[in-house]
C-alpha cells in the first residue's frame, strides 16, 4: 500500500487478479467466484482508505463538491489488454465495488470519472498482479 498524495486523495494497490470475462471460456459459477472475492477485497480496505482521505465512507455528499476521478491501473506481467474495450471490462467488479464504497447506487453517476490503465511488472516480481486504486478530486477548471 502507498499514501495518499495529499489530503483528499486514496491511493491503494489491491492484490486482484483481473481477466476478460468476454473472451475467458469458464462457467458461471467461475466468474461468480472471481466477483464475490474481488468485491469482497475492495469492500475490506477501500473503506478505511476513504476515511482516511476525510470523507466518509458510502456517503457520496463527503466527497468533493466537484466530483472525484477514479484511476483504476491494472497490474501484470501479460502484455496488456486492448485499452478500449478488455481493459475497462476487466475492471466491472471492482467498479462496482468502488462504486458502492463511495455510497453511489450507479457507476454512472456525472460526480464520478473513470479511467483505466496498465502497467506491466516483470515476472519475478514480489506481487505479479493487482489493481491499483487511485481516487482524488476533479479539477474544477479555471475560474
Amino acid at each position: 500500500m502507498t499514501a495518499p498524495e495529499r489530503r483528499g486523495d486514496v491511493r491503494v494497490t489491491l492484490e486482484i487478479r483481473t481477466v476478460t470475462e468476454g473472451n475467458a471460456k469458464e462457467g458461471w459459477r467461475t466468474v461468480h467466484g472471481r466477483s464475490t472475492r474481488q468485491k469482497a477485497k475492495v469492500a475490506k480496505v477501500l473503506p478505511m482508505h476513504i476515511l482516511a482521505a476525510g470523507w466518509r465512507p458510502g456517503d457520496p455528499s463527503s466527497l468533493p463538491p466537484e466530483g472525484v476521478v477514479v484511476t483504476l491501473t491494472r497490474i501484470s506481467t501479460g502484455n496488456g489488454l486492448d485499452p478500449h474495450d478488455n481493459l475497462p471490462a476487466s475492471q466491472k467488479h471492482v467498479v462496482d465495488a468502488i462504486t458502492t464504497a463511495l455510497g453511489f447506487r450507479s457507476d454512472r453517476d456525472p460526480a464520478l470519472t473513470w479511467r483505466y490503465d496498465q502497467r506491466r511488472v516483470p515476472r519475478k516480481s514480489l506481487t505479479p498482479y493487482g489493481v491499483e486504486v487511485r481516487i482524488s478530486p476533479r479539477d474544477s477548471g479555471p475560474p
